[in-house]
This record gives C-alpha cells, structure tokens and sequence, in this order.
C-alpha cells in the first residue's frame, strides 16, 4: 500500500469514529439528530413470500435475481442487495456486489451469516461466499463491514418455547441440507459428517435420517424435498416449515434493528442478505426512506 493510500484511511477511519461519537449528544452535519433518529416500523415486516407472494412481487416490477433496492432520503443511502446465495465469483450476485460497492463506495457493509456482536471488521475463518467477497472488495474503497446478525443462541432460545428439542434439530438438519445441495454443491456424505460436528446443541447422538423417517414417513433423499427447511406458515405447511417460520420472523425482527442502528450511526450503508429477506424487509425500509430505486 502507497503511503498516501495508507494515509487517507488513517484519517477515513478517524473520521468514521468521529462521526459515531458526535452523534451521541448532538447531529452530525449529514444526519438526523440522536432526538430524531430512525426507528423501524416492525408491524410492516413481511413473511418470506414462500407462498408465492414473493414471486408475484418480482413479476410485477420486472426484477430478476439478485438484485438492489437502493434507499435515499437525502440524508442517508441504503443499499440493500437481495442475492442468490453462490461461492463463484463469475456469478451475477459477486458482480453486483462489486458493481455496487465500486459504484457507491459505502462506508460499512454488513452481510449475512456473521454476528453483530464481534464488532468492526472481524478476523472471520472459513467464512465463504459473497458475504467475504464484498469485505474483501470492499477494504480496496476503505469500507469496514459488520455482521447484522443476532446470537443464534438467543432465536433458539424462543424456538424451545414453542417446539421440540428434536424438530429443532431436525429443522437445523434440513436448512443444512438446502444449503450444502444448492450452494456448497457437496454430497450427502459430507453433509451428515458436518451435522454431527457442527449442528445448533452439539448433539452427536441425533440420528437425522431416523427422524426424518418418522417425521415425513419416508426416507430422506439428498437434493429432494428442499421446500422442508423454507419458512412457511400455510395451511399445509409441515413442522419444518412452521419452525422455520418462527425462526425467519425471530431474525427479521432482530436484524432490523440492528440495522438501524447503523442506519443511525452511518450515512452510506450496503446491506447483503438473501433476497427473500430483502422482500421481508422492504415496507420498512420503504415508510423510512421512501420508494426505492431497482439495480440489476
């Protein structure tokens, strides 16, 4: 890095960190004052739109997957891509991603998958996908990036009032699944050995294939029957389907605010999530700051 380079984000960072602490007491010359500050309407949260509402949506305004609902009042810009989750980087949703940040240049990123709580800028290991792609695009225009989410330990918490300890696992076990078919691309093998390992209780003597038996009265077949782990609350919805549901309002909720809260904190924001929850989220964000604009 050119020492003028490293110099002006030196004083990027010093003045992002200025700009935090004056708003504490006051306003900041860009923003609403801390007496005045934007707070979400969370009765305007939509569902995911698995029951086709989503879809219609996308139809009615010409929008093709991922996407950009670009917020600006004025005062702040919110850039809220809706990608189709992908590891490649030839992908539509990474060139978007790169589209969007070398276009607005923001000033913090926040992406999916990684808590809130570790901070700025967080060491983050084996985290893949166009989540660490636009961190890693993003330092080359000086922005920090943040987690939006809340401690999972918190959503399965409020998941254990309402349902089993099994069909939580067995909930966990299917969105796992989804995600290592359609994303991660690897094989059945590979996804019962990681379960095991890694599922939400550290539980080694869950038995996913026998619940799976009992729970649908057929055997599971990897790469089938995806639309279990989807959030769903219809009238033919199946328990997976409930439980995601529960688990997909609990987070919307949650993330939300914690968008806001850097909403209140910085003035140019882009947002990373998977494009069903930019549908969840979009009346919000639209009572805020008005009609977006559409980037594909």
């Amino acid at each position: 890095m050119t020492d003028y380079k490293s110099k002006y984000l030196k004083y990027k960072y010093k003045y992002l960190e200025s700009k935090k602490n004056n708003m504490i007491g006051g306003q900041n010359e860009n923003s609403q004052s801390i007496t005045n500050k934007y707070e979400p309407n969370i009765e305007l949260l939509n569902d995911h739109g698995t029951d086709g509402s989503y879809d219609r949506w996308k139809k009615k305004n010409n929008i093709r997957s991922p996407y950009c609902l670009s917020f600006n009042d004025n005062h702040k810009l919110l850039n809220y891509i809706g990608v189709t989750h992908t590891m490649d980087e030839n992908s539509p949703t990474f060139k978007l991603v790169r589209k969007i940040i070398e276009e607005y240049k923001p000033e913090l990123i926040m992406i999916e998958g990684v808590p809130i709580s570790k901070g700025i800028n967080p060491v983050l290991n084996n985290f893949q996908g166009e989540g660490e792609y636009a961190s890693r695009i993003g330092k080359e225009y000086g922005s920090s990036f943040i987690g939006i989410e809340t401690d999972e330990s918190d959503l399965i918490e409020k998941l254990l009032k309402k349902f089993s300890k099994q069909n939580i696992l067995g909930y966990d076990f299917l969105r796992q699944h989804k995600y290592y078919y359609r994303t991660m691309k690897v094989d059945k093998i590979q996804l019962l050995d990681d379960f095991k390992e890694y599922n939400i209780f550290g539980d080694k003597t869950f038995n996913p294939l026998k619940w799976y038996e009992k729970t649908f009265g057929k055997k599971f077949i990897y790469g089938k029957n995806l639309e279990y782990a989807s959030p769903y609350n219809g009238k033919n919805a199946v328990i997976t389907q409930i439980i995601g549901y529960n688990h997909s309002r609990n987070r919307d909720i949650a993330n939300i605010k914690n968008l806001y809260e850097q909403i209140n904190q910085f003035d140019n924001i882009l947002f990373i999530m998977g494009e069903n929850h930019v549908y969840a989220n979009k009346d919000v964000l639209t009572a805020t700051f008005g009609k977006p604009k559409i980037i594909m």
